[in-house]
Formats: structure tokens, C-alpha cells, sequence
């Protein structure tokens, strides 16, 4: 079976005449997660790699963007683009989400196996937002 691709949303793609309105930030190309202990902390998987943002958002913009092998970011200086991608972001997968487990319980009737797919659907369609 084939890899899925899943696009990210527009917010998350830069036009070229709002490169200056951007901040570079150099990243390890592996995965990121927030750290446990804060809102504001990415970090790779052991640890190598720390970066504090601005904010939570900021954040979770680094983590929903960043494709593994990439080695910069561009994150936008304005804290209410960066605010408006996340949201966006997270809104879209939750609505996906919700209408999968829709989907598989009309299917299953069975609200284990509807979740369980669901949590598959989320993996492959490499959908980062979770549920605070």
C-alpha cells in the first residue's frame, strides 16, 4: 500500500512577496513534539534538539508544518496569522476525525472499532493536531 499525502492547510504555505514578514528557524529534519513540561518547548524525540516559542500557538505552527527530513521553517512574525493557521489547523482535523468516527460507527456499530479506525485514519493522513 502506497504512502498518503496529505496536504497541509494554505495558512501553512508562505507566497513569496511575505518572505520578509517570516522567521527562519533551522530544525533537525526529525519528528517534533511539545514538550511535557511546557506549552512553548519543541523538541525531537531525545532531546537533541530545544526550541522555545513565543507562545503555544507558535508551537504547535512549528510542529503542524515541519515535514520529517526538512531542515528550515518559515514561521510568520504576526502572532494572529500564527493564532489563525493552528486554529484552522486543528478545527480541520477534528472535523475529520469526527466524521471518520462517524463513518465507521454507522459502519461497525461497534464505538471500540469506530475509534480504533479512526486513531488509523489519523496516523496515516499524518493529521498532528490532537485534542487538548
Amino acid at each position: 500500500m502506497g504512502e498518503f499525502y496529505f496536504p497541509i492547510l494554505e495558512e501553512f504555505s508562505i507566497p513569496l512577496d511575505r518572505e520578509k514578514e517570516m522567521l527562519e528557524i533551522t530544525i533537525p529534519g526529525t519528528p517534533l513534539k511539545l514538550d511535557l513540561n511546557s506549552q512553548t518547548v519543541v523538541i525531537s524525540p531525545r532531546r537533541h534538539f530545544r526550541y522555545e516559542a513565543k507562545n503555544p500557538p507558535g508551537a504547535k505552527y512549528i510542529i503542524y508544518a515541519h515535514k520529517i527530513g526538512q531542515k528550515k521553517i518559515k514561521i510568520p512574525k504576526d502572532n494572529r496569522a500564527v493564532f489563525k493557521a493552528v486554529t484552522s489547523y486543528e478545527k480541520y482535523c477534528q472535523e475529520i476525525k469526527d466524521q471518520c468516527f462517524t463513518l465507521f460507527l454507522k459502519y461497525t456499530n461497534d464505538e471500540d472499532m469506530a475509534e480504533l479506525l479512526t486513531k488509523e485514519v489519523e496516523q496515516k493522513l499524518d493529521l498532528r493536531a490532537k485534542r487538548n
